[in-house]
């Protein structure tokens, strides 16, 4: 929480350089530093939630890898059903009785 209270103290720094003016604050480099000090406490956030999808990411990975499987799998059983659907009719054309 330290890094969250840094962030809102230098906001409201931020906003009250804003109130008591922008040019002075600019000149003297102060609000310049509360920017950057901004910019660095919003991209330290940004980079750890973007380590928590990686996390998110690495625990789905197994699921991701089985659901990608199962149209090739449907595929396979659908080869396998159709080929032997194909051998039996095959082997039966030569069990029928000849018409006369």
């Amino acid at each position: 929480t330290n890094r969250t209270e840094a962030l809102s103290a230098a906001s409201r720094l931020y906003e009250a350089g804003l109130r008591a003016g922008t040019i002075k604050g600019l000149l003297s480099g102060r609000m310049v530093r509360l920017l950057l000090i901004q910019a660095q406490l919003l991209k330290l956030q940004s980079l750890r939630a973007m380590a928590t999808l990686d996390d998110l990411v690495d625990a789905n990975r197994l699921n991701v890898s089985l659901f990608a499987t199962l149209p090739a799998l449907l595929l396979a059983l659908l080869a396998w059903r159709a080929a032997t659907a194909a051998s039996y009719a095959v082997r039966a054309r030569g069990l029928r009785s000849p018409k006369d």
